[in-house]
């Protein structure tokens, strides 16, 4: 399933490079483009993650990609992330883990938690709730649906 996500997303940004037919209309850009955020991406399927970067930072975004949760929580001081983006199932440390590792440090009050997950069920979104995440994405996720939120929640 990873692989067709992969492949999603790499249609998604070559169309939205594209001057010809964009996914990405160029309302949203102009949305998304608005403001710059700081945005930390978490997928232990790094290719995943490095490639919705790409389109951030295309798009004028600060956003940076690591492949595991431990790594997300020694680089969260010194990056400083408005919103960090989570997949839910990773070894070692999961989303949910780092999540309520986050809610934990001091200076972390505002920041935007965005879980990505393969699993879509109530309980596990009842979870993220919990937890605090601020947004639930199932996979594949459409690149619109995350500029959207990014731009209504920061």
């Amino acid at each position: 399933m990873e692989i067709f996500h992969a492949i999603e997303l790499a249609v998604t940004m070559s169309l939205a490079a594209s001057t010809g037919g964009a996914s990405i209309d160029e309302s949203m850009e102009e949305l998304i483009a608005q403001k710059s955020r700081r945005i930390l991406l978490v997928d232990d399927v790094l290719g995943d993650a490095q490639m919705l970067a790409e389109l951030l930072i295309h798009l004028g975004q600060d956003a940076r990609a690591v492949g595991n949760g431990a790594h997300a929580l020694e680089i969260v001081s010194s990056f400083a992330p408005d919103v960090i983006i989570l997949d839910l199932d990773m070894p070692g440390l999961d989303g949910f883990a780092v999540a309520k590792a986050l809610k934990q440090m001091p200076g972390q009050e505002k920041l935007g938690l965005f879980a990505l997950s393969g699993w879509s069920d109530n309980a596990v979104r009842e979870r993220c709730s919990q937890v605090g995440f601020h947004r639930f994405f199932s996979k594949p996720v459409p690149a619109n649906q995350i500029l959207f939120a990014l731009a209504e929640y920061c």
